[in-house]
Parts: C-alpha cells; structure tokens; sequence
C-alpha cells in the first residue's frame, strides 16, 4: 500500500436525486471506491458528503472540512494509509497575485470552493505528497480562461507542494487537449455526459515530480450509463512509487 497510491475523482453533481446518487454509488461501484486511498470529490454538498462517509465509513475515512457551499470541492482518503495529513484550509495566500485567480474571485467562484489540497506524510517512509481535487470554471468564461486558469492552478501547486511531489485530479471542464497545452505530465481520460454527446469532456490526472511517481493504469470502472444520474462518471488511476 506505501509503494502505490489508488486514487479516484468523481464529480457527483449531477441530476440524479441525494439517494439515487448514493443507491447508484453503493451498487455499481463500492468495491472500487474502497480500493482508493484518496478520492478527489467535486460539486459536493452536505448530503453528498454524509452519504459518501456513509458508504466508506467513518472509522475506515476521512473527509476535508466543508465551506457550506452548496457545490464543494472535497478530498476523502484512508488515515492508515498516511502518518499525518494536514488540511489548506485557506489556499489563497499561495497565489502570489495570480491575475486569473483574482479574476476567478470576482466572479464569485471562490478559489477555496474550487479546489482542497492536503499535505500527507506517507507510511511507512515518511515521504511526504500533496494531493489536491480540483473543479475548474464552466459558466461565463471563455475556454481560454479555462485552460489558462488550469495553468495556473499547477503554478498554484507548485507554490505550495515545494520540491514535492503532487497529485492533481478532478474536473477541469476543458474539451480539448491544446486547452493544456503547457502542462506536462498529464494523464487525460475522456468523458461523456450523455451517451450521444458528440464533443466527449476531459478529465485530467496531474502529477508533479514523475521521478517519486509513475502512473500504471487509469481506468473508468462504469460504462457510460443510458441515464445521466452523476456529472461524470468515476476516474480511477495508480500511482506507484519509483
């Protein structure tokens, strides 16, 4: 477990109801859910998080505090994987004066709604990661702003992680690989809202330092589904240690 991370991003907004998200959780795909040591959580509001702790556990997991916003951003990871995990709870003050971040601010998109970062202290290495779950800009921003607004969110990362290692994932709302054009590696799984959409989505994994880590497997553990319960559909990936 210390040498390879499992790692899923889900984003469980959505049209489905609290309960059919969580009956759709719980039976179609529990079993991956609790193979995962961290899960990077998008639009998730006070019920989400209750059905998802409800799932795991509370025993077996733990979630990042909440800002009482109704679409949230969360990290949900397993606190026997980690020696200690310390929670952002205000990533602001590693912006530097970033002009786009400032801008996202002014139009209500709150920096600390959009993305949680922990700092965690593996077992039993001591070797220490960030992880970060990110939900990128959608509404009134052009796909410029979007994908120059992912920049810099790894700048963000950067900042704060140092020389260590970091691990980004979540929905970056971008359509197109040359929208991110600027970071290395990534992994890009695609995604579909509906079963015709036409233009597939893109979620993304970012890894910072590929000498600590590799990625060995992404997969997208349902297929699409003939009805639109979740946002998107889980992303799950392996990180191991080099």
């Amino acid at each position: 477990m210390a040498n390879n991370i499992q790692i899923m991003t889900l984003n469980v907004g959505g049209p489905g109801y609290a309960q059919e998200k969580r009956d759709y959780i719980e039976n179609s795909f529990q079993t991956q859910l609790r193979q995962c040591s961290v899960i990077f959580v998008q639009e998730c509001n006070g019920r989400d998080r209750t059905n998802l702790m409800g799932i795991l556990g509370r025993r077996d997991y733990q979630i990042s505090p909440g800002n009482g916003n109704i679409r949230d951003v969360a990290i949900i990871w397993q606190p026997n994987v980690f020696r200690q995990v310390e929670y952002f709870d205000d990533v602001k003050k590693f912006i530097n004066g970033d002009e786009l971040f400032q801008e996202m601010t002014n139009r209500n998109y709150d920096i600390n709604d959009r993305v949680k970062v922990i700092r965690a202290t593996l077992r039993p290495t001591g070797r220490v990661v960030y992880f970060a779950s990110w939900h990128g800009p959608h509404n009134r921003v052009t796909n410029e702003h979007k994908a120059d607004t992912a920049r810099d969110l790894i700048r963000l990362m950067r900042n704060i992680s140092g020389i260590q290692p970091f691990i980004v994932g979540g929905d970056f709302n971008l359509r197109a690989h040359n929208q991110f054009p600027a970071v290395k590696n990534r992994v890009v799984v695609h995604h579909s809202y509906r079963p015709r959409q036409i233009i597939p989505n893109i979620d993304y994994f970012v890894l910072g330092n590929r000498q600590e880590f590799r990625i060995q497997g992404v997969a997208r553990p349902l297929p699409l589904q003939d009805r639109e319960i979740l946002d998107h559909e889980p992303v799950q990936a392996c990180f191991v240690r080099n």
